[in-house]
This record gives C-alpha cells, sequence and structure tokens, in this order.
C-alpha cells in the first residue's frame, strides 16, 4: 500500500502543512514531527489539520516523540506512532522533503522569474485564510484587507522565521501547560499569525500552481506492528472552531468585531455550557435542600436525690438558694357553690297522689323569690299539693309604663293520695307567706289544666337519708376547697402553688332543701366559706431544688425538666407570713455537650465519622441516623436546617 512522507519543520506553520496535504498525490498521509514543533504545541492547528484531511478523504497518521504533542495529537483525533519501524509499505517519492524556508526560496525566485503580480500573490493569501472552515473569514472583510499589508506580513515572516523559533517554541510550551491547568484556553497566540507592519518588499511570496489530484480511495490505514485500526484511535467526535474575535485578530488586529455576527457553532456551545450550568446548579440545590436527615443519641443520665426543706416568706423579693429562701404571697378568697344530689333510701309510700303543673307569679317586688323542694301550695278548699323541685320566682319589671309580675312553672304533687286530689285549674296559695302580710296575697299560683293520677294504694318511693345529707356535704365540701384554691391562685399569680397545710378556712355554711326523711327523688345542697393561704412560685421552688441537687452531684449541671419532687404537708404561719415547705426531689445529671455542638460537628460527615466524634463523648450509649431519601444515606446534610438532632435520655 503506497504512503506519502512529509517530513515537517520546527517552525512550520499550519497554512504550510495544509497546502502540502491538498497537493498530496497518495490516500494515506504520514506526517513526521520534530520536538517541539509549533504543530504539535496548539490543539487548534492539529484540529485544523484533522478536519482538513477528512475533508480531503486523506487517512492520516503523525510520527513523533514529543511527549505533550502526542497527548494533543490524541486529542485531536489523530492517529500517531513513535516511530515508523512498522511501516513497510511502497513510500511516493515525490521529492517534498525540502525545508519549508528552501521551498520558499525556490518557489519565489521562480516566480520572479515568470514575472508574475502582486494580484497572484494577494489571491494565494486570500485562499490561505480559508483553511480550516469556510467560516474562517468572511470574503467581504478579506476584500477590505489593504494588499501591502498581506504582501509585507509574507516578507516579514519569511525573514524573521529563524530568528523567532525560539521565543515561538517558548510560548507555545506555555499554552501546553495552560491548557492542563485551565481547559477554557482556546487559542494559541502563535507569532506567525500576528499581522505587523513592515516596510515594503521587493519580491511577492510565489503562488503555488495547484496539482490535480485524482478522487482519493477510502481505506483504513493499519498500523502493521501493532495491528490497531486508525479509527480506532479517535476519542472524540469534537471539532473546535476559533470564535469570532480570535478570528479577527489573526485577520486584522486593529479593527473591531460585532460579538452578535457569532458563528453558529460559538451560539451552540454557548447554549449547551448554558444548560450544563443549570443542571449543574438544579443538581448542587438538589443535594443541598432535599436530603434530610434525623439523628438520635442515646444517652444515659445518672440522677441525683436531695431531702430538705425551704421557707417562703410574704414581702420577700428574691430568691435565695443559698440560704432556701423564696418569695411567698398570701391572698383571699370567698366562695358559694350548690350541687343535687340523689336520694338512697326507700320506704313504703303512697305512689298514686295527683299531680300537675302550675304557673308561680311573684307581683310582691322587683326582688326574686327562691322557694324550695315541698314547699306547700294549698287550695281555696284546703287541698294541701307541694313543690317537687325547688325554683326561683323572678322578681317584677316595669314595661312601658306598667309592672309586669315574674312567674315561673313548677310541678307540683298532692300531700296524699287519692282521687279527691285529681282537680280542675284553680289557684293556690303558699301557707308560709301567711305571717308576712301582702306577700301571701302577692306571690301565689295558678294551674291551667286538670290534675290527674290521683287514687288510693302504696308502692316503695325514695326518701332522704342521714347518710344522704353527709355524703352530699363531703362532695360539696371538695368542691368548694377546689374553688377557693383555683381563686387563690389567680390571685397569687400564673405560677402560683397552693402546698398541703398552706390554706386555712372558715366554717363552712350548708343549706339543704330537704330533711332527712321526706320522699323525694333528690335533693339540693349548698355551701359558702371564707379562705385564706400563703402561695409560692412553682419557678422559684424549682430553683432552689436545682441547686441543692446540682450541689449534691458536685457543681454538675442538672437536666432541665427532669426534676420530680414530692412535697410533704407545709406548717403555715399566717401571723409571721411564713412557710415551711419540706419535700424529696429527684433529678437527672445533664450531658457535657449540647444539642447544637453535636449538630455543628457532625454535619457532612458519614455514619462510621459520627460514631467515631460521639464515642469520645461521655455517656454516649448509641446513635440512630435516619436518611430521606433513603437512597442519599451514607452521609449527613451539610446544611444544619436539613438535620434533626435529639438527646434520648436512658
Amino acid at each position: 500500500m503506497a504512503h506519502q512522507t512529509f517530513y515537517i519543520d520546527i517552525d512550520e506553520e499550519i497554512t504550510s502543512i495544509v497546502e502540502r496535504l491538498r497537493h498530496a498525490r497518495a490516500s494515506e498521509i504520514i506526517l513526521v514531527v520534530p520536538k517541539r514543533a509549533l504543530l504539535i504545541q496548539s490543539i487548534v492547528n492539529l484540529r485544523i489539520l484533522k478536519r482538513e484531511a477528512d475533508e480531503a478523504r486523506l487517512q492520516l497518521m503523525m510520527v513523533t516523540q514529543d511527549k505533550l504533542g502526542k497527548i494533543l495529537i490524541e486529542k485531536a483525533g489523530i492517529f500517531v506512532q513513535q516511530k515508523m519501524d512498522n511501516i513497510s509499505d511502497e513510500e511516493i517519492d515525490l521529492k517534498e522533503e525540502i525545508s519549508p524556508l528552501e521551498r520558499y526560496e525556490t518557489e519565489a525566485e521562480t516566480e520572479t522569474e515568470m514575472g508574475l503580480e502582486k494580484e497572484n500573490v494577494i489571491n494565494r493569501k486570500n485562499r490561505l485564510d480559508r483553511i480550516g472552515s469556510d467560516s474562517y473569514f468572511d470574503e467581504k472583510q478579506a476584500e477590505d484587507l489593504k494588499r501591502n499589508e498581506l504582501i509585507n506580513l509574507e516578507k516579514e515572516k519569511f525573514l524573521l522565521a529563524k530568528k523567532k523559533t525560539e521565543k515561538e517554541e517558548l510560548i507555545n510550551k506555555e499554552l501546553v501547560s495552560g491548557i492542563k491547568k485551565n481547559p477554557e484556553i482556546k487559542l494559541l497566540a502563535n507569532p506567525s499569525f500576528d499581522l505587523k507592519p513592515a516596510t515594503p518588499v521587493v519580491k511577492a511570496p510565489p503562488i503555488r500552481t495547484e496539482v490535480p489530484v485524482s478522487a482519493p480511495v477510502n481505506r483504513s490505514f493499519v498500523d502493521r506492528g501493532k495491528g490497531e485500526n486508525f479509527q480506532d484511535k479517535k476519542i472524540e467526535n469534537f471539532f473546535y472552531q476559533p470564535n469570532a474575535i480570535e478570528r479577527q485578530s489573526q485577520k486584522a488586529p486593529s479593527k473591531n468585531y460585532d460579538v452578535h455576527n457569532l458563528p453558529v457553532n460559538v451560539h451552540k456551545w454557548f447554549w449547551v455550557f448554558g444548560a450544563i450550568t443549570v443542571l449543574l446548579a438544579v443538581g448542587i440545590a438538589a443535594y443541598l435542600f432535599v436530603p434530610k436527615a434525623s439523628v438520635v443519641v442515646s444517652v444515659r443520665l445518672d440522677s441525683k436525690t436531695v431531702d430538705s426543706q425551704m421557707t417562703g416568706k410574704v414581702g420577700l423579693v428574691a430568691v435565695t438558694a443559698e440560704s432556701g429562701t423564696i418569695p411567698a404571697k398570701e391572698v383571699y378568697s370567698a366562695q358559694e357553690v350548690n350541687g343535687s344530689y340523689d336520694a338512697t333510701g326507700s320506704e313504703l309510700v303512697s305512689n298514686q297522689k295527683a299531680h300537675g303543673k302550675v304557673t308561680i307569679y311573684n307581683e310582691f317586688s322587683s326582688s326574686p323569690q327562691p322557694l324550695v323542694a315541698t314547699t306547700r301550695f294549698l287550695t281555696e278548699d284546703g287541698k294541701l299539693f307541694r313543690l317537687v323541685s325547688g325554683v326561683t320566682v323572678p322578681g317584677t319589671t316595669i314595661v312601658n309604663g306598667q309592672t309586669k309580675s315574674g312567674e315561673v312553672e313548677a310541678e307540683i304533687t298532692a300531700d296524699s293520695s287519692g282521687d279527691s286530689y285529681n282537680i280542675g285549674p284553680a289557684t293556690f296559695n303558699i301557707p308560709g307567706f301567711k305571717s308576712s302580710g301582702t306577700k301571701y296575697d302577692k306571690i301565689y299560683a295558678k294551674s291551667a289544666i286538670a290534675f290527674t293520677s290521683g287514687g288510693n294504694g302504696a308502692a316503695q318511693s325514695k326518701v332522704i337519708t342521714d347518710n344522704d345529707i353527709a355524703a352530699a356535704k363531703n362532695k360539696i365540701l371538695a368542691k368548694l376547697n377546689s374553688q377557693l384554691e383555683d381563686d387563690m391562685k389567680k390571685s397569687g399569680g400564673e405560677d402560683a402553688v397552693i402546698l398541703d397545710g398552706a390554706m386555712n378556712e372558715s366554717d363552712v355554711a350548708y343549706k339543704i332543701s330537704n330533711s332527712v326523711g321526706d320522699v323525694a327523688n333528690s335533693f339540693q345542697i349548698t355551701a359558702s366559706a371564707n379562705a385564706k393561704a400563703i402561695v409560692v412560685s412553682q419557678k422559684d421552688v424549682k430553683i432552689v431544688i436545682a441547686d441543692m441537687l446540682e450541689k449534691n452531684a458536685g457543681s454538675k449541671k442538672i437536666e432541665a425538666g427532669s426534676i420530680v419532687t414530692d412535697f410533704s404537708r407545709s406548717d403555715v404561719d399566717f401571723a409571721n407570713g411564713t412557710i415551711s415547705i419540706r419535700f424529696h426531689a429527684m433529678g437527672k445529671i445533664a450531658p457535657d455537650f449540647t444539642v447544637d455542638t453535636v449538630k455543628k460537628a457532625i454535619l457532612g460527615k458519614n455514619e462510621e465519622q459520627i460514631k467515631a466524634y460521639l464515642s469520645d463523648l461521655s455517656n454516649v450509649e448509641k446513635v440512630e441516623v435516619d436518611y430521606w431519601p433513603s437512597f442519599v444515606n451514607g452521609r449527613l446534610p451539610v446544611l444544619s436546617s436539613r438535620v434533626d438532632v435529639s438527646l434520648d435520655p436512658i
């Protein structure tokens, strides 16, 4: 298989190498490149070379011993070899292997002898400017360049090529180093592409005559020594084109450029970069704000107890923990409570008594009139009835300048059995008011319908007993004391507490609606009393107890909310305004660390690191970590708001 070999000079430019490819007579090209050559110091040059070879359907291989150059060649997708020992096919000898400088001098002399015009030189320059991509330079921009600048440029590069070799090598080495450190570096400021004004030249650079080339054969260039396909060496389907700023600087540095006229590829990569940035931002936000974790640290807490007493003093302003004294307050209250209780006794009595409803009127005064159960009501013909349940008759009111009587509806029953009590509508007076003058006539009752159920016979009925009255008094007294305490606590303050033995009440007065032996299903009882007490603040009590517990614990802090206290009966001295409080208390010693310190220390750590940290803390028994969502387990979030840490006392 025939191939053509080009030996590249160390300072040969990409334009010259591309021209040599375009005039190649074989479809397989080998470029032998020395170390530190300009061609392999720029990834841009290599990608331009690769693109030109692909467009010309040439199979391209490069041979070089430059290590950094080999890296860039492989990134450009070009097959690279270190030696040519294994390339044994026939080589086309085209006598192309003279140096670029000799070739330039020879062609320049030939063109001078042929008398070519400077216009040909400009045409050649414009053609070379479009190497690499059709979008490299706009045709209109090429026409705007001064011909004299182009001619001077070519001459200056010819005269200064050797002198600038070392400078170019240094710049390109710095570029390679910069590319490794910062992938955003796109293009080497190759001095050979700088456009600088120069003095007019005597002769123009020659124009190389295009040599027709037969259609290349699409074949794979195979390394016989290693047996690897050339296409397998491509690493990415990627090609970088210089942006508008770089092309403009290569073509005419002194001109301004329009950023809105960027090539399509630049816009495409701009949007790709934007999308990647957005996705990266979303990923970072999701990593920071979505995951949550709950950490429960089981801590063994030691307990301490204390049996002691403290003193509350009326008029004291502040707590004195050292002496065990706290402020106290003396409070007073007067309360009245009532209740209804069932009768439990049983007696054989007539159950065929007539009964009915009446309306009781109060025309006596504007004050209400209470009537207890069993109050007697007497008809005009002397039949006696009794009130079933106690009621209060409202007083008179003034309506539109007229006095209106108060009234209430109630049920009465005959005092004895028999059908003679089945009376029709009637008027009733209250015998109890007969000695009260006009009250007897002004407070009365009327029935609107006939009474029924009166007859002969007897049955078991409920009767009020002594035990019923005693039990009712105990219940009403407990209710009264509770109401007195609640009222005095409100007077003492929101945090006030009345300890056992701290309250002193006056004699309780009772009012009972019925007497022992009365036939009734229930009865009412009312209790009233005045009381006074010395109250103290729960907060002040806990301060003194916590101080005593901490002293017993060697000044270690007691866990807040862990104190449990039992109080004995207190001794109250109202004359001196003091109360002695005896108690037994127990509290748990708080750990040497807090939830906040633990949270700050474990944020962003994995479970092994968390356990290692907690193992150094005292009294830690175990730690449990729950993650949400479950697939992010292994490491805690880095944001404090996404981590919940709690202590579980054992």
